[in-house]
C-alpha cells in the first residue's frame, strides 16, 4: 500500500465501509497523490475488497503494527488460516508481519484460499 505519512513497514487493516470486507497491507510506498484519497492499494489487496468494478471506496484504516511489522497490541500475533479437507487449520503465531507474509505466500501454492489474519497470541 501507499500512504503519505505512515512509516514504511507499518501494517494497516483496510476495511471497505460499504461491504465490511477487510485486508491487511504493509506500507511500502508514498502516495496517493490524488486529492481526497488516503491510501492506495495493490491490485491484489483491492481484489480482496471487491474493488474490481468500483476502483475507489470509503474505507476505515486501523494501524495494526509499528514500522517493524510487530503488532501494536502485545497480545496479538499473525496467523495463516487455510482449509485442509474438512478442517480449518492455522499456522503461527508469527510476531513479525514479514515472516507471516512469506509463509502465507509459500502456503498459497497449495492452498490458494489461505488468508493472513491477526489474532490473540497463544
Amino acid at each position: 500500500a501507499a500512504h503519505k505519512t505512515l512509516p514504511m513497514g507499518t501494517v494497516v487493516r483496510v476495511t471497505d465501509r460499504s461491504n465490511g470486507k477487510s485486508v491487511m497491507v504493509c506500507v511500502t510506498d508514498r502516495g496517493p497523490y490524488v486529492r481526497g484519497r488516503i491510501i492506495d492499494l495493490s491490485w491484489a489487496a483491492a481484489q480482496k475488497l471487491d474493488l474490481d468494478s468500483r476502483g475507489v471506496c470509503n474505507v476505515k484504516l486501523e494501524v495494526i503494527s509499528d514500522e517493524t511489522g510487530k503488532p501494536l497490541n502485545s497480545d496479538h500475533a499473525y496467523y495463516i488460516r487455510y482449509q485442509m479437507g474438512e478442517e480449518m487449520e492455522e499456522m503461527g503465531p508469527y510476531y513479525a508481519f514479514a515472516d507471516a507474509a512469506a509463509m502465507h505466500e509459500a502456503l498459497r501454492q497449495a492452498h490458494p484460499d489461505a488468508e493472513l489474519i491477526l489474532g490473540e497470541a497463544r
